[in-house]
């Protein structure tokens, strides 16, 4: 390589970093001719005139990404070794390149004469073996070939076609299954040859120098017919001057590999059908679930005496214990059908172990035995993981210890294993002092529905998936885990799991900050929102927190806004007329930089797992519910637009890198009048996974008594701003609902939809959570078929409690002013 002089093609914009490549290659020692290209479109143009012994490509790039150049180089056939260029040092970006056909990946720190050297003699060497292969693979394609010919004897048909068409050779035991006589085609052309399984659009093809291969039916028998062009010499060059091919019987294969097909179909839709049961199955019970535990608790903060208060709180034990193992089914039907996914947040195992502690310390207390965790000093203090996995793990097994344990104590320990700048591997341990599990059942404690013995869920309880769902959990994050035990000694289970280590600073997050220490006042906010009831409630808000703001009344006037005023985030509803937000949120992305990349949070009445995917779909970067509490938006906004130079009311906003988050939606509708925020946590990431199913809702009884609670904090004690929202509600939603009604009539189902939607957040900013979740029934219904008996049920209903509704606000109103 020393003599040659080595083409090298380099894509990066940043000419600081184009330099240090230009130097590195100096002084690599490298005989080397350079070429440079500074964004997308002359990279590809390049990239487009010849190959190169190497080509370093940066991650970022004006008019695309690293990867997408990546994507068009190698669809336009150029082979050139690629390594891919990123000051990120992200193994996902490493991981992704080399899916899409990167050959290296080195990160801008690296960019050392020592580290191009050594990268660019890689690619050459890559290169070079790459063309020994193939050299080797064409002789061995032409042996093949050879050896197919001389095989006259096997149970095949074999056939040589001139480039006239006619046959020049016919042989094989075939001939005699089908009893045809080869003499009677030897010199004949193939169009008069129809009994045979040998096409001429095939033959063609061969004979311009291609190989084919084709299946042919022939009455109830199915060939498999080889073609391959016959050169003048073994260099495979040249006009082709004919055509040699085998034909095999593959009836029996091709009855047996339908056979399978059908046994794929009947098992794939049975185990669809077995998710969807397990999945509905446990939402379905989840929903009446949460409300006998909602109602048991509010009971319980009622006056009860002595004997009512043993009875409710054996009620909510045996509620809590069925909602433990509804959510095992669903975790373990998410898990069986691949569904599972896995967060990177910033973790304490430290913090972890302790809340687990907490959680179950009464049980151990009641017991009599002691619960220890036991923590490494050496395990980083910050991690990256997913927290909700690992505590349920980790809850799983603590409660399984302690069900199984009457005397001693249970320790929840953890260890370091080993140590890189980048990872850390963790060895947890579960350890009891209980009644141990028989030798002769440890083999099989993590199968499904398997418990130790016979008499386990009958003294114990339990659904026998714990287990399997804490080994899934483990196996699908890399993990590995085993149990120790002795009968009437005790058990240990151990478990290992690597992690990406995080710096300290991202465990302070700005969900842990005081309400109070939060300020957006630095922030200029676009808000796309063309319902004047939600525009007053968010105008109020963003007034009260003395946040600068623009109204834009439709998805085309927040464009327009964003391209004549600098923002820090917008706030985007979906449904608007004119341009919608996803359109909007589309046309902003496709603007030049910085505007593409403008925060862009979803502001929308809908709360369904499908409609989140949506949003996040769009490119949106974040979502939010209508109604929302102030207190959640306003981290949210902080959320989306820190940079770890804004201050939070003098606290320092932790630089972090964006994470991976997934929100539970809530199950069932809440009781009128007790309208609660639902929490949410911060979605970053736009390939989340939400597989929840929606839940269905039956009509709640009419007469549902309304709650201002939520106005009256979104108005800090201004009696005017709730006075304007009751005025408005009365002024508009009559005649929505009348809008509606006309629309049930005439069976316009969109428009019923759209205004469903649209008045849906009205209801519960007044209290009537219930409502608000039947108008959104009504959205569904009217989606997908408008003809559903509930639709009417729901119309009345809507109508029944909003009349209530009016009178007790035009009481309000009175007792207002």
């Amino acid at each position: 390589m020393a003599d040659q002089m080595l083409q090298i093609l380099v894509v990066e914009d940043d000419e600081l970093d184009r330099m240090i490549m230009r130097r590195a290659l100096k002084a690599s020692g490298i005989r080397h001719e350079l070429h440079f290209a500074e964004d997308h479109e002359s990279g590809k143009e390049a990239a487009g005139q010849m190959e190169y012994d190497c080509i370093f490509l940066d991650y970022n790039l004006p008019g695309g990404t690293g990867l997408e150049l990546l994507k068009q180089i190698r669809t336009a056939g150029n082979n050139s070794p690629i390594i891919i260029v990123t000051s990120q040092g992200d193994e996902k970006i490493a991981v992704e390149a080399m899916k899409n056909g990167a050959n290296d990946y080195i990160p801008k720190s690296l960019l050392s004469a020592d580290g191009i050297a050594q990268s660019v003699r890689f690619m050459v060497t890559l290169k070079q073996k790459e063309k020994e292969k193939s050299l080797l693979e064409s002789q061995l394609v032409q042996t093949q070939k050879k050896l197919q010919t001389v095989v006259a004897n096997s149970p095949i048909i074999l056939f040589a076609l001139d480039e006239d068409e006619k046959f020049t050779l016919f042989e094989g035991k075939g001939l005699e299954e089908m009893k045809i006589n080869k003499q009677d085609f030897i010199g004949v052309k193939l169009q008069d040859a129809a009994v045979l399984p040998i096409h001429s659009n095939d033959y063609q093809t061969a004979l311009d120098g291609k190989e084919v291969t084709s299946v042919v039916e022939i009455g109830k028998q199915y060939f498999e017919v080889f073609y391959s062009p016959m050169f003048p010499d073994e260099t495979g060059t040249g006009k082709p001057h004919g055509v040699i091919g085998v034909a095999t019987d593959v009836t029996a294969h091709k009855r047996a590999e339908e056979e399978l097909t059908r046994a794929k179909q009947v098992a794939e839709e049975t185990a669809k059908i077995k998710e969807q049961f397990l999945a509905n199955m446990s939402h379905e019970i989840r929903t009446p679930m949460n409300g006998i535990i909602g109602l048991t608790r509010i009971l319980l903060e009622t006056r009860v005496d002595e004997e009512q208060q043993r009875y409710l709180e054996s009620i909510r034990s045996c509620s809590d214990n069925l909602l433990v193992i509804i959510n095992d089914i669903l975790d373990f039907s998410k898990i069986e059908a691949g569904k599972m996914s896995f967060e990177s947040v910033p973790l304490s195992l430290a913090r972890i172990s302790r809340l687990t502690a907490e959680l179950f310390q009464s049980k151990a207390d009641e017991k009599g035995i002691g619960l220890i965790t036991d923590m490494d000093d050496a395990i980083p203090a910050a991690l990256m993981g997913d927290s909700t996995r690992l505590s349920q793990i980790l809850n799983n097994l603590v409660s399984n210890a302690i069900k199984f344990t009457n005397k001693g104590e249970v320790v929840i320990q953890a260890r370091l294993r080993e140590k890189s700048e980048t990872h850390a591997t963790v060895d947890f341990s579960v350890k009891d002092s209980g009644i141990g599990i028989p030798e002769k059942s440890l083999s099989s404690i993590f199968e499904s529905f398997t418990q130790a013995s016979s008499d386990t869920t009958r003294k114990f309880g339990g659904t026998g998936l714990g287990l399997t769902i804490v080994k899934q959990l483990i196996g699908l994050q890399g993990g590995n885990i085993h149990v120790t035990s002795q009968e009437g000694a005790g058990t240990t289970f151990h478990f290992h799991l690597t992690f990406p280590v995080a710096d300290e600073s991202t465990l302070k997050k700005v969900n842990d900050i005081p309400e109070d220490k939060l300020d957006t006042s630095h922030l200029s906010i676009l808000v796309a929102e063309d319902n004047p009831v939600n525009q007053l409630v968010v105008k109020n808000l963003l007034k009260k927190w003395n946040t600068p703001f623009e109204i834009a009344n439709n998805g085309q006037e927040a464009v327009d806004w964003v391209q004549k005023k600098r923002f820090d985030v917008v706030l985007m509803d979906i449904q608007m007329p004119v341009m919608d937000g996803f359109t909007a949120t589309k046309t902003i992305r496709g603007l030049q930089a910085p505007l593409c990349t403008l925060p862009i949070m979803a502001m929308t009445a809908h709360a369904t797992a499908n409609e989140k995917q949506k949003c996040f779909d769009n490119s949106m970067d974040d979502y939010i519910c209508k109604p929302f509490q102030p207190s959640e938006l306003k981290k949210k906004l902080l959320e989306l637009t820190k940079s770890g130079s804004q201050p939070l009311n003098g606290i320092p906003v932790a630089q972090t890198s964006a994470v991976n988050t997934i929100t539970e939606m809530p199950v069932g509708p809440a009781p009128e009048g007790n309208h609660q925020p639902e929490k949410k946590a911060s979605l970053l990431t736009k390939n989340l996974v939400i597989d929840t199913p929606p839940v269905k809702r039956e009509p709640v009884e009419t007469g549902g008594k309304i709650d201002l609670k939520y106005l009256r904090e979104l108005s800090d004690g201004n009696d005017a701003f709730v006075i304007e929202m009751i005025e408005m509600f009365l002024n508009k939603t009559p005649v929505a609902l009348e809008e509606m009604q006309a629309c049930f009539e005439q069976q316009k189902w969109e428009e019923l939809r759209q205004i469903a939607h649209r008045i849906k957040p009205s209801f519960g900013y007044i209290g009537l959570p219930a409502t608000q979740q039947s108008l959104g029934e009504i959205e569904r219904l009217s989606e997908e078929t408008g003809q559903s008996p509930k639709l009417a049920q729901l119309m009345v209903l809507v109508e029944s409690v909003s009349r209530s509704a009016f009178n007790q606000l035009e009481k309000e109103l009175v007792s207002l002013r």
